[in-house]
This record gives structure tokens, C-alpha cells and sequence, in this order.
């Protein structure tokens, strides 16, 4: 398994979405719940935006979805990125969690050649580079 280089580690100090990176950080996959409506409220948000309330609560669901979309950068926008590339980033989709999809890339790059809409995948959290977890996909057959 060639797990990709991430030069650039996420802002983890942004309070909204602390729950996210605590999630990771316990190989959990959470996502903000509006306790009022029941929406899931991603990209995380201070608020819900369908009923207003501030009422969230980080739900974890199962780390099991599917490719919604994908595509494969292989120009360095920064020159971090570089070792990275060609790099496949994916848009996941998950069933526990309708309505939120996930920018991510995958754990294997060696599996870049079996990407395709509607592939089922499963999130993993592998410690990278930074010497954090990272939510990263890895494809199921």
C-alpha cells in the first residue's frame, strides 16, 4: 500500500468543525445533526441552515459509502503538493448521512486505476505525514 504524502495539513483549530477532526482522530466519520430538523449540516456550519437553530449535535455514521464523483489533479497549485501527484480526489457519499458529501482522497494510490462513480469505498484514518489521522477512502470490491 503507497499511502500519498499530504504536505498540507487541514486547519484543525477552526471551532465549528472540531468534531470532525476529533471523529478522525477516534477513526470515526461525524458529521454536525441539526437536533431540531434532523438535516446533516455539511460542510459544518454554526447553525442549521433549513430551521435556523443553533441546536448541532456530531453524529457518527458508518464509514461505508460510495463514489458520488472523482477526478485525478496531476498540476501542482503549490508546490507542497508536488511529491503528491498525480493525486485522485474523490467526492464521497455516505447512506447514514444523506445529503453530505466528503472532498477526500484515497489511502492507497495504488488503487487510483479502480476509481469510478458509484464504486463503494470505506473510510480509513491512517496517521500521514503531519503525524495526524486523515480521513482517506479506500476502495472496497
Amino acid at each position: 500500500m503507497t499511502t500519498p504524502e499530504y504536505a498540507i495539513a487541514p486547519d484543525r483549530e477552526w471551532s465549528v468543525a472540531a468534531g470532525f477532526w476529533e471523529g478522525v482522530d477516534a477513526e470515526q466519520l461525524r458529521f454536525p445533526r441539526c437536533t431540531t430538523c434532523g438535516r446533516f449540516v455539511w460542510y459544518p456550519l454554526p447553525r442549521c441552515p433549513t430551521c435556523r437553530t443553533e441546536s448541532l449535535a456530531w453524529t457518527v455514521v458508518d464509514p461505508e459509502g460510495e463514489i458520488y464523483s472523482h477526478t485525478v489533479v496531476h498540476r501542482k497549485y503549490l508546490p507542497a503538493l508536488e511529491k503528491a501527484l498525480p493525486l485522485t480526489i474523490i467526492l464521497a457519499q455516505f447512506g447514514d448521512a444523506p445529503g453530505v458529501r466528503l472532498v477526500t482522497g484515497l489511502a492507497d494510490s495504488d488503487q487510483a486505476h479502480g476509481v469510478a462513480i458509484g464504486k463503494h469505498l470505506r473510510m480509513v484514518f491512517p496517521i500521514v505525514e503531519h503525524g495526524q489521522r486523515m480521513p482517506l477512502a479506500t476502495l472496497e470490491s
